[in-house]
């Protein structure tokens, strides 16, 4: 385990005033009626099912590694084929075993979804399991939740008590997450480790669907039919890439192949029953005749994808309906509503044509301002448009949102306020899935720990206090001294970036290639002097617990470093030539340093700004 972990969670425990949530005490402080570990003893095991999935021995490590840290107790982990039965010992039942069966508990995936779980006490032994082996896995985080308090706030930063003794009563918990599946498009768990992945209750898109969005060029590639079938394909020269090109939809052969690559793609992945069908990134959609006519028809280009994918749905659903009529009525298929397609085919309010029953829509409104949420009439109409007409199209919905702005990793980028309002809607709505889109392959700071954080536990439960989470991840991911001058910079950001909304309309976004946005016009010298004093004031408090607790002193350091990395850029960008030589040269290694050691490279997503080439321009 990393260093920074166990630090965490012993330095935190010791400087939060951390409640007893975690090993439960009856009112009159009576102990728990059940002894789970006493003296850093325990009579307890983890019993796990023969044949247990990796995801499930997932979860019996954490269980073991998370109680060894909070009691210094170890807990064996045993098969059910290896035990008796429950009376025969004390034991912690991990999905589903023999003794769950036994126990006539029910952990059905029909109700509580792949992540929800239930975690229920018999007598001193306690099951729990998932809907899913992924929900098993966080059965276990609940788990430890009730019994030691542990808020996790990054892989290796959480907070939960720490006693050689736990006790605790009876136990009954069902926990069913708002949004079913959750992504999030961040360096810090985007194709990350499995750890990182389910300690912030995430997963990898392809681990549940086909891959994610873009399908046309997956299932049609260019390399492999243009050059026989050209009429297939939305442009006359081949591709070279899988962007900016489209399939020619009124073609019934191409249909006919299309069909044939999803079913091959079903065969082959038995556990994925998300498909999707969506059009390749980019614009060339086809203008041939009868896709015009369709167009025209439809009212809407949208609306002959809809044609096509329910087409494609029909075909694929019939044909696994002959091999396997259950997971028939599990497939689902959806398309974009993304750039050309975000308009729906719907006419003076009617719709001209409507997804079938399972066939949804990934919403992606690329072009909103994601300081406010989607729904926002005042500043997202657009967007607000594009969600009200295609729900008169389809039940079915799915997220693909944005909270970066790619042309600029570094642009100043306040998306906070529309986070929470925006996952109600999507609960509101019935969203089946989202995904939040960021910095996928290199790390930047603007808070990206945090917005991580935040969309964890706002997509489980979207009715967390907003704030709260914010100043409870400041002090643990801080600590208490630098989080409260952390928050301050966050306040003050935010605050600033919202008054440029209404003085010189300048919105939080994420596909504009205005970098014109970083500008004296905007952040002038003396704002950027005041968040520079922030950080100074935060340096000169931190070194003050160095002699404390060096070790916990580095680890916030290097955190503070990293969001201080926004001021640098700041100084930098706009303000270097008012330096001196010497400053400046000192300013330019702080930022490189920082950036090397948290292998910062690209700073856009085309990798036209890199670390290099930023440092060679500020140096001229």
């Amino acid at each position: 385990m990393k260093r920074a972990m166990k630090l965490f969670s012993v330095t935190m425990c010791a400087v939060l005033a951390i409640s007893a949530a975690g090993c439960k005490q009856q009112e009159n402080n009576t102990p728990g009626a059940y002894v789970m570990a006493e003296n850093g003893q325990t009579e307890y095991s983890v019993v796990i099912p023969e044949g247990a999935s990796q995801t499930v021995e997932f979860a019996a490590q954490e269980l073991q590694y998370f109680f060894r840290e909070s009691t210094g107790a170890n807990l064996a982990v045993k098969t059910d084929a290896a035990v008796g039965a429950a009376a025969d010992g004390k034991y912690i039942s991990l999905g589903k075993t023999s003794l769950l069966e036994s126990a006539e508990i029910a952990a059905d995936e029909s109700q509580l979804g792949v992540d929800g779980y239930v975690i229920r006490q018999k007598g001193d032994d306690l099951y729990l399991c998932g809907g899913g082996d992924d929900g098993t896995v966080y059965s276990v985080y609940g788990l430890l939740k009730e019994l030691f308090g542990l808020e996790i706030y990054t892989a290796d930063c959480y907070t939960m008590e720490r006693t050689g003794d736990c006790r605790f009563d009876a136990i009954d918990v069902t926990d069913i997450p708002d949004i079913p599946f959750r992504v999030i498009g961040r360096s810090n768990t985007w194709y990350s480790t499995q750890e990182n992945m389910f300690r912030m209750r995430v997963t990898n898109a392809e681990k549940r669907m086909s891959n994610l969005g873009h399908a046309f060029y997956y299932f049609i590639p260019a390399e492999t039919y243009f050059d026989d079938h050209e009429e297939w394909f939305s442009v006359k020269t081949k591709p070279t890439g899988n962007s900016d090109w489209q399939l020619c939809l009124s073609n019934a052969e191409m249909r006919t192949e299309f069909v044939k690559n999803v079913k091959a793609y079903i065969e082959e992945h038995p556990d994925i029953d998300i498909i999707s069908l969506g059009q390749n990134d980019g614009y060339g959609y086809c203008e041939c005749e009868d896709c015009k006519a369709k167009e025209e028809q439809y009212g809407a280009v949208s609306g002959i994808y809809v044609e096509f994918c329910n087409a494609v749905a029909r075909e694929v659903t019939e044909w696994m309906r002959g091999i396997d009529a259950a997971r028939a009525n599990r497939l689902q298929f959806y398309m974009f509503a993304y750039t050309f397609t975000e308009k729906a085919p719907v006419v003076n309010g009617e719709p001209t044509i409507l997804c079938d029953d399972n066939v949804g829509i990934l919403v992606a409104p690329i072009g909103a301002h994601v300081s406010h949420a989607y729904s926002d009439m005042s500043t997202n109409a657009a967007s607000a448009s594009i969600f009200k007409n295609w729900r008169i199209v389809s039940d079915n919905f799915y997220i693909w949102s944005y909270s970066t702005h790619f042309a600029n990793y570094y642009m100043p980028h306040n998306s906070f306020g529309s986070i929470q309002k925006n996952i109600q809607n999507y609960v509101d709505m019935g969203v089946r899935f989202v995904f939040d889109q960021a910095t996928c392959g290199n790390s930047v700071s603007n808070f990206d720990a945090l917005k991580t954080y935040l969309f964890s536990k706002l997509m489980w439960d979207s009715t967390l206090n907003f704030d709260t989470l914010v100043r409870n991840f400041m002090n643990a991911y801080y600590g208490e001294i630098a989080g409260a001058y952390v928050y301050r910079f966050f306040d003050v950001m935010r605050s600033y970036l919202t008054s440029l909304e209404y003085s010189e309309s300048q919105y939080a976004e994420c596909a504009s290639q205005r970098l014109t946005n970083v500008s004296s016009q905007y952040f002038p010298q003396n704002y950027v002097y005041y968040l520079d004093d922030i950080f100074y004031e935060a340096f000169e408090a931190l070194e003050e617990t160095k002699a404390q607790d060096e070790e916990a002193y580095t680890v916030y350091k290097d955190r503070l470093d990293f969001e201080y990395l926004d001021v640098l850029y700041l100084q930098l960008e706009l303000y270097r030539d008012s330096m001196s030589n010497s400053e400046k040269k000192d300013l330019i290694e702080r930022f490189q340093d920082i950036a090397i050691k948290n292998r910062m490279n690209n700073f856009n997503e085309s990798g036209t700004i890199t670390l290099s080439s930023l440092i060679n321009t500020w140096k001229q």
